[in-house]
């Protein structure tokens, strides 16, 4: 069997920071990354907790950047997460309670099951992609000035426009075309460099 997105997106959403959520679209194409090295497959209940571990690791990764990239209080509490395990694994009435109990012990994210999702990022991405496009999921509006994208107001005239303050990132679509954009990725790379953006990329280079 497999986890598959529909059914893992499920438990992204409840981890959710920002209020465009545009992090789903890194889960996301994480997902399918983790995927794509066959980790999201499992024969056994031990295996599918497994499974749940790259994928609350996965969200583990997320927040720890985030709060040093951006000061964002976003420690991931994993006990939080228990609440919603039975219909994670779906109990059976002859597996004794102690089986269930010692599985989720198991399933707190160590750093064996965080460097399996650091080692994923880090073979399909490579430092500064991997740190871009967690970038992007909450500093994206130099997107609207690199396109010429403004607020609409009929009242303003051409020289009065300024740049809309819309997320530009409205998609699945719309993340990976501009995860792979060359302007984009040049903005982020080099705009001014704050002390949180230098953070943010030591602590990822570090992990990787």
């Amino acid at each position: 069997m497999k986890l598959e997105w529909n059914e893992a997106r499920k438990h992204f959403e409840e981890h959710t920071i920002w209020l465009d959520k545009v992090e789903m679209f890194w889960f996301q194409h994480m997902w399918q990354l983790i995927d794509e090295q066959g980790l999201t497959i499992y024969n056994s209940l031990v295996e599918k907790f497994a499974v749940y571990s790259r994928l609350y690791a996965t969200i583990k990764i997320y927040r720890e950047f985030c709060e040093v990239a951006c000061e964002e209080s976003a420690d991931f509490d994993f006990n939080l997460s228990r609440l919603s395990f039975d219909r994670i694994i779906d109990k059976d009435d002859d597996v004794e309670e102690y089986v269930y109990k010692d599985l989720i012990e198991g399933l707190v994210c160590d750093n064996r099951t965080m460097n399996t999702i650091f080692e994923v990022i880090k073979s399909k991405f490579g430092l500064t992609t991997a740190f871009c496009s967690l970038w992007l999921t909450f500093d994206n509006r130099m997107i609207n000035e690199i396109y010429g994208i403004f607020d609409i107001d009929d009242d303003d005239s051409d020289e009065h426009q300024e740049y809309s303050t819309d997320c530009p990132i409205n998609s699945y679509e719309d993340y990976i075309k501009y995860l792979h954009d060359d302007s984009v990725i040049d903005a982020i790379v080099n705009s001014s460099v704050t002390g949180n953006k230098g953070a943010g990329f030591s602590w990822l280079d570090q992990n990787l």
